[in-house]
């Protein structure tokens, strides 16, 4: 079974390599540059962090028998708005693109919803349980822990989490850029809203502001249509 997260990163180096993921362009002619920006010692651990991060973010396509990166709106807006503004927007890729990120974050939901601290051993032994009693297994919890601090979600004091923001709060521009994501992600371009405020990829942010986010985009990025009984966006394709 491929677990898919053998290596922590930082949100930082996503963002540099992402502004560097030109369309049209071979991803071998800026590999190097890439593992210059993941800042671990070893070539080893270098190569594990860029192949998560080129697994979950990037768009390759073959071309002339080279991978050559493909339209990706990731890419477009990370050109657009500055890092700080682009982490929650890289944190729900992960969730939705990462399946060990969404069983460990809904366990952490469901666990640690009322208490100060992440108790990684209760995690471990649950994740087993799933996923079998493997060393790579307890690896994942960690770095998973290890990426959700360095997406201000945890605080890491040595071996001990705790909770540092349970939910982020997202600008309105911010909250539209991940409903537009959210669309690209499922190549299903009609939300359902009164579905979102449960799945697992949004349980890290506060939707407070959702329908005024609705309402302002409403006619620019999507259609948005209330009726008594249902509410769904209808987002406008991109070219």
């Amino acid at each position: 079974m491929i677990i898919g997260l053998d290596k922590s990163f930082k949100p930082i180096w996503v963002y540099k390599i992402l502004r560097l993921s030109k369309p049209g362009n071979e991803f071998d002619e800026v590999k190097d540059e890439f593992l210059e920006i993941i800042e671990y010692d070893g070539k080893i651990a270098k190569i594990k962090a860029l192949t998560i991060i080129k697994r979950y973010y990037l768009k390759l396509e073959r071309k002339n028998k080279k991978n050559c990166f493909r339209n990706n709106y990731l890419h477009e807006i990370s050109l657009k708005y500055s890092f700080d503004s682009m982490k929650p927007i890289l944190l729900f890729v992960l969730i939705y693109t990462c399946p060990i990120a969404q069983f460990l974050q809904s366990k952490i939901n469901r666990l640690f919803i009322n208490q100060k601290i992440i108790n990684k051993a209760i995690l471990d032994d649950v994740t087993k349980e799933t996923y079998g009693d493997r060393r790579i297994i307890i690896f994942a919890v960690t770095y998973y822990l290890t990426i959700l601090s360095y997406f201000d979600i945890l605080t890491k004091e040595k071996r001990k989490y705790t909770w540092k923001n349970m939910k982020l709060s997202l600008p309105n521009h911010i909250l539209k850029e991940i409903l537009i994501i959210y669309t690209h992600l499922r190549s299903n371009y009609e939300i359902d809203i009164s579905s979102i405020q449960d799945e697992i990829y949004f349980s890290l942010f506060n939707l407070d502001n959702l329908e005024n986010v609705l309402m302002e985009y409403n006619s620019i990025d999507w259609v948005y249509q209330k009726r008594v009984d249902s509410k769904k966006i209808i987002v406008k394709k991109r070219s």
